[in-house]
């Protein structure tokens, strides 16, 4: 089954427990419907946001919660679908990148020219006279291997951090002509951005374009998958507060917040929740006829009974959870989520 017909079901379903005032499956609808990947396609032509979206009125507060969390993160939706940037103004953007490099070493070149003139001459740069007066003092301090241990260390660690932020400084300006990457890059921002009033060492500016930078690095463009990750890391940053703040005081770098699965981005709640249905699934009862496991912990839309049957499988990629199946065995009712 495509993941339009999934969403065609999953709505014809929410709206029949809407119907029959069935919360329970309504809260299991809507959680299931916050893991799964969805695009602006099947937004527009399933309808399903207008039935969510009448849900964030609901009296049930959990209902209410889930429904308002999953449409924010649909609203995002729209700002990362597909769209087709100029290819000339790319061009333009690594043209002018070039030029720019290429002047910079001429003029680099220039300068160490003028440097062995002047040494050839006889004059003495301030660096050499340091260098030539001597001094007790001096020589015991240079002599001393820890410091300038130390020193050297700093010196290639400051080194390599500057090629890298100076790639990544290329490789940004090459996003401005991208429509894509640009809204990536602020969506990563105001997300990151989310209630944080603590000391950081990066701006959520700078975060959010090392989080697109690295994110580009790993897909080689804004490809499917690109665009699937970024929704994945937005809505949880959005709803992770412990994420953010890791983030942001460098306890988690965007390289590894890039390479995390959905799960290890969530919140404790949502993390808890999984790890239940996971044991809950471990000890269920199985039903050794058509291996199903029976339980009571759905409750039948139709009949309003909690005599279950149900298995899971994986239907969506392997960083999202199992489509969980369950058919009541007194009505034989069947849904999924």
């Amino acid at each position: 089954m495509s993941e339009f017909d999934e969403f065609v079901k999953i709505k014809e379903q929410l709206d029949q427990s809407v119907k029959d005032n069935d919360d329970d499956n309504i809260i299991a609808l809507l959680k299931g419907i916050s893991t799964m990947p969805v695009t602006y396609e099947i937004l527009k032509k399933t309808l399903i946001g207008q039935s969510v979206g009448k849900l964030r009125n609901n009296s049930n507060e959990i209902i209410k919660r889930e429904a308002t969390v999953i449409v924010t993160e649909w609203k995002t939706v729209k700002d990362v679908k597909d769209t087709t940037s100029p290819p000339q103004t790319s061009t333009t953007t690594k043209t002018s990148t070039t030029s720019t490099t290429t002047t910079s070493n001429q003029s680099g070149q220039k300068e160490k020219e003028k440097e062995k003139e002047k040494v050839s001459s006889g004059v003495k740069s301030p660096k050499s006279s340091v260098g030539s007066t001597s001094s007790p003092t001096a020589t015991t301090t240079v002599s001393s291997p820890n410091p300038s241990t130390k020193r050297k260390a700093d010196s290639a660690i400051t080194k390599e951090k500057q090629e890298q932020d100076n790639k990544r400084k290329e490789t940004t300006a090459d996003a401005s002509g991208d429509e894509v990457r640009t809204n990536c890059i602020r969506l990563f921002t105001e997300a990151v951005s989310v209630k944080y009033e603590g000391e950081t060492n990066n701006t959520p500016e700078d975060i959010g374009q090392q989080i697109e930078y690295e994110l580009y690095q790993i897909y080689n463009g804004t490809t499917k998958d690109y665009k699937n990750k970024a929704r994945s890391i937005i809505y949880n940053l959005k709803n992770n507060q412990q994420l953010r703040e890791h983030l942001l005081s460098d306890i988690i770098s965007p390289s590894k917040l890039v390479s995390m699965d959905s799960n290890e981005m969530a919140n404790k709640e949502i993390q808890e929740a999984r790890t239940k249905m996971q044991k809950f699934t471990l000890h269920a009862a199985i039903d050794n006829n058509n291996n199903q496991a029976t339980t009571d912990q759905f409750k039948c839309g139709r009949c309003k009974q909690r005599k279950c049957k149900y298995y899971q499988m994986q239907t969506r990629s392997a960083d999202e959870p199992m489509t969980t199946f369950v058919t009541c065995t007194n009505c034989n009712h069947k849904w999924k989520f």
